[in-house]
């Protein structure tokens, strides 16, 4: 078991597609807890006069992946000193919009530079792409021309095994030829 002290941010009693009903709470930290019941009334007295902006104590279990909670306290848990952190919250928020603005910003120039990189990127392969592509067409060629002069016949069962070897021989990439080709 274990206790927390949550603000609550919603809350309710909602049927089980199974059998019975949930009660449930979902805290600020967006944690939800539930509670089994056998029916609504029991539900909602589980959750009692409990609303939304709440703060409580809650005692709770985890079981299979889920927050079961089993009681909880209410009563006099603001004192005044959180209504004054409230107030200091308050005070602190224009400062906290502005460095999520700032936040905002910087993850927008980060996604604008990484976009601008993928593009280089992008256009690196390809330029790497056409020069294979052209690359390997004419070593094709090559490697027929190779063949035929050797009077070698297309319908000769040992025309395309003879293409292979040779087109291998000519046409194997060169890893030192791809660090070239992208430093263009």
């Amino acid at each position: 078991m274990s206790t927390i002290k949550l603000k609550i941010e919603n809350l309710g009693v909602t049927k089980n597609k199974g059998q019975g009903w949930n009660a449930w709470i979902r805290s600020t930290d967006r944690a939800y807890y539930s509670k089994f019941c056998q029916d609504e009334e029991e539900g909602k007295a589980a959750i009692g006069s409990l609303q939304p902006g709440d703060t409580i104590l809650l005692k709770y279990s985890v079981k299979n992946g889920f927050n079961n909670f089993v009681s909880y306290q209410s009563n006099s848990l603001e004192s005044p000193t959180d209504k004054k952190t409230e107030k200091q919250e308050a005070e602190k928020k224009p400062v906290e919009q502005k460095k999520e603005q700032l936040t905002k910003t910087e993850e927008q120039r980060e996604r604008v530079i990484m976009a601008e990189l993928k593009k280089e990127e992008q256009a690196k392969e390809k330029v790497f792409n056409d020069f294979c592509l052209e690359h390997y067409t004419s070593a094709i060629n090559t490697a027929r021309k190779i063949v035929e002069s050797a009077e070698i016949n297309e319908t000769d069962p040992l025309y395309v095994p003879i293409v292979t070897v040779i087109l291998e021989k000519i046409a194997t990439p060169r890893v030192y030829l791809k660090k070239e080709i992208l430093k263009l």
